[in-house]
């Protein structure tokens, strides 16, 4: 069990490494709540880079913000529809972004106005597998195996590509709810469990 705490009064990111074997398959589950309102966050996983996500000032945007943005403002492709319309507790939206390199303050090797692509190339070789997630704060909501939202537990599982022995977990909070800069508010408590062989059980908490 891990613990973590986020408490902050803007867009946030959490992540961690976890060392593992290229070829294995990870299902997870999670619990999310909003706070005060209606919350929506972005489970990623995907490699480990050799810069860790950063954003350059607090009103800028890490490479994984960039990536999400990027995916909701995206009229060429239907998943910016779908996040338009995701209700609280709808079954994760679930797409596979490629990217370039992560550089340093939050930037991408060789970055121009074009970061992202739907399709794996060369320049864009990193594979991120996305799930965006909505949840109000009446209840907890539950997604992945065992959820009601779980028709197909294919649709929860993540395999680490051949050759790769870490891959980055990651929570990228988008705050729907805020109050100011001195009463932050947002995700309560999240609760992760990934499993394999075993289970690794990661919890974040948000107070205020």
């Amino acid at each position: 069990m891990q613990a973590a705490e986020l408490n902050t009064n803007e867009d946030s990111t959490l992540y961690q490494y976890i060392n593992t074997s290229s070829g294995s398959c990870y299902e997870w589950s999670i619990q999310h709540r909003g706070r005060c309102g209606t919350d929506t966050m972005a489970l990623v996983i995907g490699p480990k880079q050799s810069y860790n996500p950063t954003k350059a000032s607090r009103t800028s945007r890490d490479q994984f913000m960039q990536m999400v943005d990027w995916l909701k403002n995206n009229k060429h492709d239907s998943t910016s529809e779908k996040i338009k319309n995701q209700q609280s507790g709808d079954k994760p939206i679930e797409c596979v972004v490629y990217s370039k390199k992560f550089a340093s303050n939050g930037t991408f090797e060789n970055a121009s106005d074009r970061n992202f692509s739907l399709s794996q190339t060369d320049v864009f070789s990193e594979e991120w597998h996305i799930w965006i997630i909505k949840s109000d704060n009446r209840e907890w909501h539950k997604y992945g195996k065992g959820s009601k939202t779980a028709e197909s537990s294919d649709y929860y599982k993540y395999i680490v590509p051949e050759g790769s022995n870490q891959y980055l977990l990651l929570f990228h909070i988008r705050e729907q709810m805020r109050r100011d800069s001195q009463h932050p508010i947002g995700i309560i408590l999240l609760v992760i469990c990934l499993t394999v062989l075993h289970s690794i059980y990661i919890t974040l908490q948000k107070q205020l």
